[in-house]
This record gives structure tokens, C-alpha cells and sequence, in this order.
């Protein structure tokens, strides 16, 4: 049996479980500089 788009209902997506953010980087703030002078210069 088919949805009101064409495909079938019986087959299910893969879904995509790929993880965004390595375990090695921690969560939480950060600092986030930028000199008053030289707009350019950032520094995180």
C-alpha cells in the first residue's frame, strides 16, 4: 500500500545517527574576545 505521496508504507527511512559534536569536545560557554582597535582581531 502506497501514502497519498506514492510511496510505500511498509518501508522504513534510515535515519542518519551521526553524532555532530566529537566526545572530546566539552559542552558549556566560551570566551569570546574581540580588540576595541582592530575589529578583525577575534580571539575565542
Amino acid at each position: 500500500m502506497t501514502n497519498r505521496i506514492g510511496y510505500a508504507t511498509n518501508i522504513k527511512e534510515k535515519k542518519n545517527n551521526k553524532k555532530k559534536r566529537l566526545k572530546d569536545i566539552m559542552r558549556g560557554t566560551f570566551t569570546y574576545v574581540r580588540s576595541k582597535q582592530v575589529k578583525q582581531m577575534t580571539a575565542i
